[in-house]
């Protein structure tokens, strides 16, 4: 059996928000498209590997992928919290 970590990261809204647009379009909770993200990092990156070998990381325009899906939407203080407390309801996994 797996040992699970419970962890809090901060993470600027955009990243939080389009996170949460992929756990909801793939069914998942956040936490799994958090430890998908981490996973895949690491295996790019696996231990002993100089750092002449490590291929740079990828940047992900958050910013202009959000601007796609949501356009000139702005959510509130408000919502986000929401949302916020919602994943938090979910994390109980």
């Amino acid at each position: 059996m797996a040992i699970v970590v419970k962890t809090k990261v901060q993470i600027p809204d955009m990243l939080f928000r389009e996170a949460k647009r992929l756990a909801a379009e793939n069914e998942m909770s956040f936490a799994e498209v958090v430890r998908r993200g981490l996973e895949e990092i690491i295996r790019h990156d696996p231990p002993g590997r100089t750092r002449a070998e490590a291929r740079p990381m990828p940047k992900i325009d958050f910013a202009g992928r959000l601007k796609r899906i949501w356009g000139d939407r702005v959510f509130s203080d408000q919502e986000v919290a929401e949302m916020r407390m919602a994943e938090l309801d979910g994390e109980e996994e």
